[in-house]
């Protein structure tokens, strides 16, 4: 009987580190199993997994999951009749998740999907394989899309002039925060050039959020939100006062279901409102 190389998949610590020091040969969750070799790779800032899972009522679905993606086929290297059977390969996965309190969100036959929390972040895993002894991982760490499409100052002025208001995803928040990071520099750039050119608009800015969690706690933080972007508007950027006012509607207003992660990435945002 074969044995399992237990010991030989291990988490790697280095996840305090930036993405760009992620290699592609080595992948920031695990090393692979011997004598295997990185076969292809690629990552991506942003890219999109299906994650298969038992729902609540113990019926199948598909989960989207987002955020920066990277996928590696490993190839067997050793002699073909001493392969590693696909249920080594994919119970060596299994193990090295849950021994750093991960889980199995569903197993068939050749592929298993996982999931982890390794400090602060949340990775969902893929794992596949045939009876040849190569694989594939597949992996995303959770986290919304830094936002490169930016409204310009006039392009706000033809959304509020043809909607009554337009919708930012580049203003941007830690998860549970309500301090602007600083990526959000360029969309509130543009927001107060609109405003400092049309001195007779004034706004509601608006907070919105997924209705993720307590609803009376989203409340709060979207109007939280939008009094930062206020704050910022009126005392940077020089905006009077009297042409902004700060409204927070949680979840209750959603542009997309809550369903997924991606339809809640929509329903997180920042919009103005003409009054």
């Amino acid at each position: 009987m074969k044995t399992i190389f237990i010991s030989n998949l291990l988490f790697f610590m280095s996840l305090g580190l930036t993405e760009q020091a992620y290699a592609c040969d080595q992948h920031p969750l695990f090393n692979h199993l011997p004598n295997h070799k990185v076969s292809f790779c690629e990552e991506n800032a942003f890219n999109r997994l299906k994650i298969k899972m038992t729902s609540s009522d113990g019926s199948l679905e598909d989960v989207i999951k987002s955020g920066y993606f990277i996928d590696s086929w490993f190839e067997f290297q050793g002699e073909f009749e001493k392969r590693p059977s696909a249920a080594e390969i994919i119970e060596n996965y299994k193990n090295a998740v849950i021994s750093k309190g991960g889980s199995v969100k569903y197993e068939s036959r050749g592929e298993v999907y996982l999931m982890v929390k390794v400090s602060g972040q949340t990775w969902w895993t893929r794992v596949s394989t045939d009876n040849s002894g190569t694989y594939r991982v597949e992996s995303v760490r959770e986290e919304a899309m830094d936002q490169s499409i930016i409204l310009s100052a006039e392009e706000i002025k033809q959304e509020l002039l043809d909607a009554g208001r337009a919708i930012f995803y580049g203003i941007l928040f830690d998860t549970d925060k309500a301090e602007i990071k600083q990526e959000s520099s360029e969309t509130l750039d543009e927001i107060a050039r609109f405003l400092l050119a049309n001195p007779s608009v004034n706004v509601y800015v608006v907070g919105h959020t997924d209705n993720t969690g307590n609803y009376a706690h989203n409340l709060d933080l979207s109007k939280k939100r939008a009094t930062a972007v206020v704050d910022h508007l009126t005392k940077k950027a020089g905006i009077p006062t009297h042409q902004l006012e700060a409204i927070g509607v949680g979840p209750v207003s959603p542009i997309s279901h809550n369903r997924t992660d991606t339809e809640k990435q929509k329903n997180r945002r920042v919009e103005l409102v003409v009054k």
